[in-house]
C-alpha cells in the first residue's frame, strides 16, 4: 500500500479478514509500533499507512546485534566490507556540502586525538558523513550507525 493510504475501519478489517476484533486491534498496535501506520483518534481519525523511517532499520539491526550477542569482530568485519564500497560511491556522488562536512569532521578528528570519547563519537559522525555522501539510502547513515555505535 502507498504511504498515506487510509486503512479501512476496524469493523471492516474484521469482516475482510475473518479475524476477531481483538486480533485486528493487536495487529494494528503492532503495525503502529513498527512505524508502518499512524493512528489518530476522532471523527476524521483512523489508521494511515506510513513509511518506516531510517531509525527503524537502525533499531532492527541493533536488536539483531544485541539479541544474537554478536561479537565485536563481526561488527568490524561488516564495517570493513561496507566502507570501501561506500567510499567509492561517495567519491563519485558527493556534493560540495558533503565534502565540506567530511572535511570539517576530519579536522575535528585531528584535534580530538587525546580525548577517546570525543574521537570515537566524531569518528562515527565522519563515517556516517561518508555513507550519506554515497547517496545510497539503504547503506546510508542508519546501517553504519547501528554497526558503528554497537562496535
Amino acid at each position: 500500500m502507498a504511504e498515506g493510504t487510509v486503512l479501512p475501519a476496524e469493523r471492516e478489517l474484521v469482516a475482510q479478514t475473518g479475524l476477531t476484533r481483538g486480533s485486528v486491534r493487536a495487529a494494528l498496535r503492532m503495525l503502529a509500533a513498527e512505524g508502518m501506520i499512524r493512528t489518530s483518534a476522532g471523527r476524521y481519525g483512523g489508521n494511515v499507512v506510513t513509511l518506516p523511517g531510517g531509525e527503524s532499520m537502525s533499531e532492527a539491526i541493533g536488536l539483531f546485534v544485541h539479541g544474537r550477542r554478536l561479537p565485536l569482530h563481526i561488527l568490524h568485519e561488516t564495517r570493513e566490507a561496507l566502507e570501501p564500497f561506500l567510499a567509492r560511491l561517495a567519491a563519485s556522488r558527493r556534493t560540495e556540502d558533503d565534502l565540506q562536512e567530511m572535511t570539517a569532521l576530519h579536522e575535528l578528528l585531528s584535534t580530538a586525538v587525546d580525548d577517546l570519547r570525543e574521537f570515537s563519537l566524531t569518528n562515527v559522525r565522519w563515517h556516517n558523513a561518508v555513507a550519506k555522501a554515497s547517496g545510497n539510502e539503504l547503506l546510508c547513515k542508519r546501517l553504519l550507525t547501528a554497526t558503528a555505535v554497537a562496535g
